[in-house]
């Protein structure tokens, strides 16, 4: 309790800073991360383990959410891979500590639903269609164009529409009330793109200019 305390209090202090240095912007950053320096020896397991624990509970809170918790270690664990890889961490390590907390979390028919999700958000941080229908207006270019956040966009499809986990791209339109649709609009495009962001930084050990698609592909 006292850790996702803690955790939570960093995130406030982390969103206040991302509403003057959005996540998706092409600029040079020179201070260290805040949520780094209250984290310095936590490990690739522990981040995704508190960053697991913190993703469930804000999303069990949002009446559309109808999502299961593989669903949100699968996009976590892509999330965290493209970070790693992209600021030179040690993937061996990141993998291989992820691998570890899924087992302990996951039966065996419940990891092999869990890899097949994995590799759907993989395709998607490379470049496969998302939908975004989750959101009452069109996903900005800014968006579309990092791979962290295009996987958060297809979460949010498979969770607000569990056919879309089966079918991604033919799943029948699921109508929800509009005005809680435009609460989860809000929440979505706001404390879980930050929250993404914070995953990824305390991962990366500092603040970092996320790929764009085109840089990542390559």
């Amino acid at each position: 309790m006292m850790i996702y305390m803690i955790f939570a209090g960093v995130l406030i202090l982390l969103i206040i800073l991302v509403l003057i240095r959005g996540f998706s912007k092409r600029q040079k950053v020179s201070i260290k991360s805040v949520l780094k320096d209250s984290y310095p020896n936590r490990s690739y397991g522990e981040i995704f383990k508190l960053a697991f624990l913190n993703a469930k509970n804000m999303l069990v809170a949002m009446p559309q959410y109808v999502g299961q918790d593989t669903e949100i270690l699968a996009l976590l664990s892509r999330v965290g891979n493209v970070t790693v890889q992209w600021v030179g961490g040690d993937i061996g390590k990141y993998k291989s500590q992820i691998e570890e907390i899924v087992n302990s979390l996951l039966t065996s028919e419940q990891k092999k639903e869990y890899l097949k999700r994995e590799n759907f958000y993989w395709g998607i941080s490379y470049g496969d269609k998302i939908a975004g229908l989750w959101s009452l207006s069109d996903i900005p270019p800014s968006v579309q164009s990092v791979p962290m956040l295009r996987c958060a966009v297809a979460f949010g499809d498979c969770v607000t529409n569990p056919a879309m986990v089966k079918d991604y791209e033919n799943a029948p339109l699921l109508l929800n009330n509009i005005d809680q649709m435009a609460s989860f609009q809000k929440f979505f495009t706001t404390d879980f793109y930050r929250f993404i962001h914070t995953y990824c930084v305390m991962l990366a050990g500092r603040e970092f200019e996320p790929p764009i698609l085109k840089e990542y592909e390559k």
